[in-house]
């Protein structure tokens, strides 16, 4: 978040602008390549579990948040028109994975487990073989 806000504040100086683009992609691998290396070996706390929750609940955070964010600025310029757009910024980021996550866990997940209900393979009975009307001499 701190490297898109120094984008917009450094977007009019191209060479820096561009800097701050590959040094946020070089950052932003490290950061990964330690985050894989530091919790590989232990075992899963609350810190992982919410990552592993906003993992899961990342579909609906990308379906719902277009909707969010555009619900909360018409409601914020209409009723706060000067309102701290940095607070504004962390409010509308944290109501879209929040409502994000509610959608994940309140319909798409009930509704996964529902269709792979549908789509287990049944056990086939065994066919039943009448012999009730086959001939007992063969001609």
């Amino acid at each position: 978040m701190v490297v898109a806000w120094l984008f917009v504040l450094y977007q009019g100086n191209a060479d820096l602008s561009f800097s701050l683009m590959w040094a946020s992609g070089l950052v932003s691998a490290g950061l990964v390549i330690f985050g894989i290396i530091i919790n590989s070996a232990k075992p899963i706390g609350l810190v992982n579990r919410i990552g592993l929750l906003i993992g899961d609940a990342s579909y609906a955070i990308y379906l719902t948040h277009a909707a969010v964010i555009s619900g909360m600025l018409g409601f914020w310029s209409k009723f706060q028109p000067k309102a701290n757009m940095t607070v504004v910024t962390i409010v509308i980021f944290l109501a879209c994975v929040l409502l994000g996550i509610a959608f994940h866990l309140w319909l798409e997940k009930p509704l996964v487990n529902l269709v792979k209900g549908w789509m287990k393979p049944r056990a086939k009975s065994a066919p039943q073989v009448h012999t009730g009307d086959l001939p007992t001499t063969i001609k």
